[in-house]
């Protein structure tokens, strides 16, 4: 397939052959440390859509999905039973045999924190506030951070959960499996519930109640590669001063220490981080023959991974887990200049990673809630549920992000990727309308933590601390190829002594990045208390100072 662009000038009309075309990227030399970050976006029409907003879109959106998915989880939906309903029958079944009831505590503190109507049993009030109090004095395990804190729903079903991913005692997992044993459904609503749990996120990190390991967990939180890592170097022994997971991971992904290539059991926080592969390994990518990346540039593209896997991230907060741990004579008539002419940062495999991502998610939607409830399904957002269903936004997401893909390839000179051929107008049709789009506009900046320090006391988070605007260079290594020179409008075809020549120019652009920063803290912030601390204080240095 044969990719060409019309250039229209002075009269004339200037068709290129991209077959052959190879663009070179690099960034400007960094910017003054003491700048002021933007608290929201950069977002300019008359510039290309930059991967940047394209992932935040990606963000706002994913938050509301997640929060919409935990209320339908939490109350059922469709087939899915729901855990307060698990969590009710439970605690009737271990009530109801007196050699369990002792260990009935866990599931009637976890009913208090999910606001459930469990059955009151006054000889265990000491036991539930004895799990409740150091639960609830430890903001690490029960903090609600991200979109947990837009509603008391939302908030209760946070804690409810983090509670149940406590390590239990064997006695206590062995009873809590006899009561399943009893309880109506409930061994298959409780496996639902898991394996919602590994495909939302990720595969658990430690087993469920089903067999006799030595360490379980009622609904375990989910692995991920950043804290296999830190937990493979870390876990058992003290962490060197300046350690950084981020930079880790990227060192290990880069060497292939790291596989992000999904697996079967991946779930989408996996799919999310192999979606954010290219931005590390751009020449490994099928547009490394006609993208050539300068180091800066690559520099770019590492901050943006940085910042986008801390978002993704924080959409999993309370499932993910964390460690402890040459010249010639003047033209006849005026030259017809070409540059290149971008509308999307030029970042293909991203975008189509991406929209994989949410086609996976549609897919184990349907098949855990079914087709036709998730047209009852709105994702939510601080204001409220959205008025367009998930089985309407979810593939308009696909669409955006194949649309952006398949108009990258074909600004590259590339044939489409997989997948995404034909989905360009629906890229272009979100971009004519971005600025007004409520997901890429208002304030992202957050803390999400990684891991907590058992030595120091502290918790290392990864904090995105605002935005600036990159200044890039985009030039041709190899220009297109002139097929043709003709004018435009009707009349006798020119000669060809008459015709204009091409010449080729470079174009400068500004693409958008956020500020991220892995930091220890002393204490958790949610959204709200962690931007007025960053509109406080503005620049990265001071923000960072009055974080430690």
């Amino acid at each position: 397939m044969t990719v060409t662009r019309e250039v229209r000038e002075n009269g004339w009309c200037a068709t290129l052959d991209l077959g052959k075309q190879v663009l070179h990227v690099e960034a400007a030399a960094d910017e003054d440390a003491l700048r002021a970050l933007l608290p929201n976006l950069p977002h300019s029409p008359r510039e290309p859509t930059s991967a940047a907003a394209l992932l935040l879109k990606a963000k706002r959106f994913d938050d509301g999905l997640y929060a919409a998915v935990d209320l339908a989880a939490q109350h059922g939906a469709g087939g899915f039973a729901g855990k307060a309903r698990l969590l009710r029958s439970l605690a009737d079944a271990l009530l109801a045999e007196p050699a369990d009831a002792p260990h009935a505590a866990l599931i009637l503190a976890a009913g208090v924190l999910g606001g459930l109507a469990v059955p009151d049993a006054p000889a265990l009030h000491a036991a539930v506030r004895a799990l409740l109090e150091p639960f609830l004095g430890d903001e690490l395990r029960s903090k609600p951070l991200g979109h947990y804190a837009w509603s008391p729903d939302l908030t209760a079903i946070f804690r409810q959960d983090r509670l149940l991913q406590t390590i239990l005692e064997p006695a206590t997992a062995d009873a809590l499996a006899r009561a399943l044993d009893r309880a109506a459904g409930g061994w298959s609503t409780y496996d639902a519930c898991l394996r919602l749990a590994e495909r939302l996120t990720n595969p658990l990190a430690v087993p469920g109640l089903r067999g006799d390991a030595e360490v379980r967990a009622f609904f375990p939180p989910s692995r991920s590669h950043e804290v296999v890592l830190f937990e493979k170097l870390y876990g058992d022994r003290p962490i060197p001063e300046g350690f950084d997971p981020m930079t880790e991971m990227i060192r290990e992904v880069r060497s292939g220490g790291i596989n992000l290539e999904p697996t079967k059991r991946s779930g989408w926080y996996d799919l999310q981080t192999w979606s954010l592969a290219p931005l590390l390994v751009p020449e490994r990518m099928p547009e490394s023959a006609r993208l050539q990346c300068g180091q800066r540039y690559r520099r770019h593209l590492e901050d943006l991974f940085r910042g986008a896997l801390a978002l993704a991230r924080e959409a999993h907060v309370k499932q993910a887990g964390g460690g402890y741990g040459g010249g010639s004579r003047g033209p006849r008539v005026p030259p017809i200049w070409v540059s290149p002419d971008l509308t999307v940062e030029p970042l293909p495999t991203l975008y189509a990673r991406r929209a994989t991502c949410y086609r996976f998610v549609q897919s184990l939607l349907e098949e855990e809630f079914g087709a036709a409830t998730l047209k009852s399904l709105h994702r939510l957002t601080p204001a409220g549920p959205r008025e367009a269903s998930l089985a309407e936004e979810l593939p308009a997401m696909e669409r955006l992000f194949a649309g952006a893909a398949e108009t990258a390839c074909r600004e590259l000179g590339m044939t489409p990727l997989p997948g995404t051929e034909g989905a360009g107008p629906a890229f272009a049709d979100w971009r004519e309308g971005a600025r007004s789009d409520p997901d890429v506009s208002g304030d992202a900046r957050m803390m999400v933590p990684v891991f907590y320090d058992v030595q120091r006391r502290q918790t290392k988070v990864w904090a995105l601390l605002g935005w600036r605007a990159t200044p890039v260079a985009v030039s041709y290594r190899v220009p297109p190829a002139v097929t043709r020179v003709a004018p435009q409008g009707p009349g006798e075809p020119a000669r060809e002594l008459d015709a204009p020549p091409v010449l080729f120019s470079g174009g400068h652009y500004h693409l958008a990045v956020p500020v991220l920063a892995e930091v220890y803290v002393n204490r958790l912030l949610d959204r709200d208390e962690f931007r007025r601390l960053c509109a406080l204080h503005r620049t990265r240095e001071a923000i960072l100072a009055n974080l430690r």
